[in-house]
This record gives structure tokens, C-alpha cells and sequence, in this order.
């Protein structure tokens, strides 16, 4: 997923140190990086952020706020972000199924996956996966290609 993916931190906000007051409750760079891998673990099965604030020693509500703080996005949102791009890796990367991706990438069936991933990128899996492929030889313009620094 490092290689593809969705460029998380781009994807966060552009400069959360000037809309954060320093007072404000922050993680710690090694919480952050052990949230977004248990996170990333929870992909295919659902966020469950009192795990990850467990996890960390934490309340749910200092993890919430933290995250937001530190990151720029609220966990779910990253979570939901982190789940485009593990789909975008396996369309892109594989020859999986449209149902076999949504149910990897945690959604309760195709049509919804669909629906997310048109809603998110403005076309739909089938569309994207075959403009990337017939791109695949030439420059992928107008085709999405992001990265997932770090998981």
C-alpha cells in the first residue's frame, strides 16, 4: 500500500500548526504513527477507535482530539481516506474483484464501496480501473494516483 496509495498527510490539513492553538491536546509522533498502523489494521473490519485509544493509554476523547490536533483530520476521516487507498491499490495492482475489493476495503458490499468510492473520486471503480490500465503505458493524466507515506 506504501507505493500507491493516498498521501495521507497531504490529504490533512495544510497547515495545522497556524489553526491550533499550542494549548490545544496533541499526540505524541509515535502515537500518531502507532494510531494510523492500528487503524490501518482495522481496514477491512471497521474503525473501532476506543481499540486504538486503549492501545495508546488513553481516553477516546483525548485520542479524538489529539489525532484532529496533530494530524489535521479527524481519525475517522483518515480511516475512511486510508480505506480509498488500499482500494485504489488493489484496482490498480490486482485483478481482484470489484466485490472482493469492497469487502477488503471494509464495506458491507459492492454498491456501497461503489457508491463511496464515486462520491470520493468521481468516477466509479470500473471506470477508474480501466482508464489507469489503458493510461498505464503513457503519462496517467487526469488519473488519481496517490501515496500512503507511512502505515
Amino acid at each position: 500500500m506504501d507505493e500507491i496509495g493516498i498521501d495521507l498527510d497531504a490529504l490533512s490539513a495544510s497547515n495545522v500548526a497556524a489553526a491550533i492553538p499550542s494549548s490545544a491536546a496533541r499526540l505524541a509522533p509515535w502515537q500518531v504513527k502507532l494510531a494510523k498502523k492500528g487503524m490501518a489494521r482495522q481496514l477491512a473490519t471497521g474503525l473501532r477507535i476506543a481499540d486504538i485509544a486503549a492501545n495508546l493509554d488513553i481516553s477516546v476523547t483525548h485520542f479524538s482530539k489529539g489525532f484532529r490536533n496533530s494530524v489535521g483530520i479527524a481519525p475517522y476521516r483518515w480511516f475512511m481516506n486510508a480505506r480509498l487507498a488500499h482500494a485504489l491499490h488493489l484496482l490498480a495492482e490486482t485483478r481482484t474483484s470489484m466485490a472482493e475489493i469492497a469487502t477488503a476495503c471494509g464495506y458491507s458490499c459492492q454498491s456501497h464501496f461503489t457508491t463511496s468510492f464515486s462520491n470520493a473520486m468521481g468516477t466509479t471503480p470500473t471506470q477508474w480501473r480501466r482508464r489507469r490500465r489503458e493510461n498505464a503505458t503513457g503519462p496517467l493524466i487526469g488519473v488519481p494516483i496517490l501515496t500512503i507515506p507511512e502505515m
